[in-house]
């Protein structure tokens, strides 16, 4: 029961014992009776008009988390490599490098060996030469590379 409920309890209890503690008169006329009945219906529509019982509260579902996979059985299947590209050996070539003599590829050797979109770019080296700049891959990246 909320504060404002109570205190129209209370006021209506009030006006009750109030209107008993008066003197009786020993004949109510028909006007006495109208303002009884009005004052009871006042009362009752001061109390009704509450806001009733409040919504309940939203409820909340935590989400379900996917279902697990089936484990699978034993053993496990292992990925297939890659197939492995065979490069030209008439394009490995040796370059040196501030690391020492590394082996390459030719860039220009496999390009007109057809391999021109396939080869990896992370192991593409750019080597300053006589003709200029020249584009080697790496054989230890290509190798890694499936190739």
């Amino acid at each position: 029961m909320t504060l404002r409920t109570r205190l129209i309890a209370f006021a209506a209890s009030a006006a009750l014992a109030a209107a008993g503690a008066a003197p009786a008169q020993a004949k109510p006329d028909t006007r006495d009776i109208v303002a009884f009945l009005a004052a009871l219906a006042a009362i009752g529509i001061i109390a009704n008009a509450g806001n009733g019982n409040p919504a309940p509260p939203p409820v909340y579902h935590p989400p379900v988390p996917p279902p697990k996979p089936w484990p699978q059985p034993w053993p496990y299947p292992h990925p297939v490599p890659p197939p492995v590209v065979r490069l030209p050996a008439q394009c490995l070539v040796t370059v040196k490098t501030k690391f020492g003599l590394e082996r390459a590829y030719s860039g220009e050797c496999l390009w007109r060996a057809g391999y021109t979109r396939a080869l990896p770019e992370q192991c593409a080296w750019k080597l300053r030469g006589k003709g200029g700049w020249n584009q080697v891959y790496a054989e230890y990246c290509l190798r890694q590379h499936g190739y």
